[in-house]
């Protein structure tokens, strides 16, 4: 079976799963309105960065909870059956795609949250939900990975934000360089020198964790 038919079986298999214990990604949802809700009661006047920067906080905070147990408590045993079964090249890209997708999905309910309680401060809202995607697929995969490696580890909960910060940090910074612009309507196109850095950085992490996640296999 080649690489691109195991990746795939995988995220269907993922996915499925996911959709048959929602517990993971209700409680994120719930952790979602319950951030945005408390923002709302917090802010009664809000201007255009600060919707921009509390948008950023909610998604990345809330959603550190539901990508980040892609491995963690992952038992020994379920190593050991889809090491018999799959290349450690379909296995971590079967994760990190699946995971994009829900980070995606979420990112979206955010959105739609955020904007129905805090209003609608977007002048182009096409290229706002397309620097999120961009930025969230990005930080899904850098979630995947460093879950696989902190996973192996006595101390997966306290290493994961240790781990996974420097690597986030620029992806963070160039999705809200990105979403300002597209929040103040600036017709430039420099915007799509973001996406491209984006996608740039989304490509290189995923290689990345191809790499590394076969040493972590054979471990």
């Amino acid at each position: 079976m080649n690489l691109y038919r195991q990746t795939l079986i995988l995220v269907k298999q993922q996915l499925s799963l996911e959709w048959r214990y929602k517990y993971t990604a209700g409680s994120v949802l719930m952790h979602i309105l319950v951030a945005v809700f408390i923002t709302f009661l917090s802010f009664k006047v809000m201007d255009r960065p600060t919707w921009n920067s509390m948008y950023w906080l909610i998604l990345i905070f809330t959603t550190l909870q539901g990508i980040s147990k892609s491995f963690i408590g992952t038992g020994r045993g379920s190593y050991l059956y889809y090491y018999q079964l799959v290349k450690p090249d379909s296995f971590i890209l079967g994760k990190m795609i699946s995971n994009a997708i829900l980070m995606m999905i979420l990112s979206l309910c955010c959105l739609i949250a955020y904007t129905l309680l805090m209003g609608n401060y977007m002048q182009m809202p096409g290229r706002y939900i397309i620097t999120i995607l961009l930025t969230s697929t990005g930080i899904s995969i850098v979630y995947t990975l460093i879950s696989a490696i902190a996973g192996k580890t006595d101390n997966a909960t306290l290493l994961m934000p240790i781990l996974s910060l420097p690597v986030i940090i620029p992806l963070i910074l160039v999705g809200i360089k990105a979403s300002k612009k597209a929040m103040d309507g600036i017709e430039t196109n420099s915007i799509y020198t973001d996406w491209a850095v984006l996608l740039v950085l989304d490509i290189a992490v995923m290689w990345l964790g191809v790499v590394l996640f076969k040493y972590l296999w054979k471990d």
